[in-house]
């Protein structure tokens, strides 16, 4: 058998081409690949990064800058919150009213008790007018934040009544 050199290096040559353009084509894609999707998203990741060293920055910057006052006011905010009414100061608040009115010596008689859903109460008073402008003025002035909605007086010598109709102001 007779092997021809140039038979072999013509299959060579063919065989080299084919895997040239079988590369060429594997390059191709990756270049496309490469340009239209890991470039954008590698961009999109870098400025992932830089958006969340900024945060941290800021979140560094709010650690020095205003947490140490807020650890000083955290009580204030306590107090503050506890202003509001809440279904767990419910009975708090009924108490506080008849610890009021029996400071200011005036029956008292409380209807619809607050709830979340009806913050509302009905509360009903008799005594001396004076006595019963102090319960208004103590309730107004009060720990809870409370809305006079509406306020009826009745007189007749010697006794007084009012109801009043109070909101309770929740968070």
């Amino acid at each position: 058998m007779k092997f021809n050199i140039s038979i072999i290096k013509q299959k060579f040559l063919i065989a080299l081409g084919f895997i040239l353009l079988i590369l060429a084509v594997f390059l191709g894609g990756f270049m496309y690949l490469l340009w239209n999707q890991i470039i954008p998203l590698s961009e999109q990741f870098l400025e992932v990064q830089r958006e969340i060293k900024t945060a941290e920055e800021q979140i560094d910057t709010f650690k020095i800058l205003v947490a140490p006052d807020l650890k000083k006011n955290e009580l204030e905010f306590k107090r503050i919150q506890n202003l509001f009414f809440s279904e767990e100061r419910a009975f708090e608040f009924i108490v506080f009213l008849e610890q009021t009115a029996a400071r200011h010596n005036l029956a008292q008689t409380i209807s619809n008790p607050p709830s979340e859903k009806t913050p509302r109460t009905t509360v009903q008073i008799r005594g001396k007018e004076g006595d019963i402008l102090q319960f208004m003025n103590e309730i107004e002035n009060g720990t809870f934040l409370v809305r006079v909605a509406g306020v009826s007086f009745s007189s007749s010598p010697g006794n007084s009544s009012a109801s009043l109709d109070l909101v309770l102001r929740s968070l």
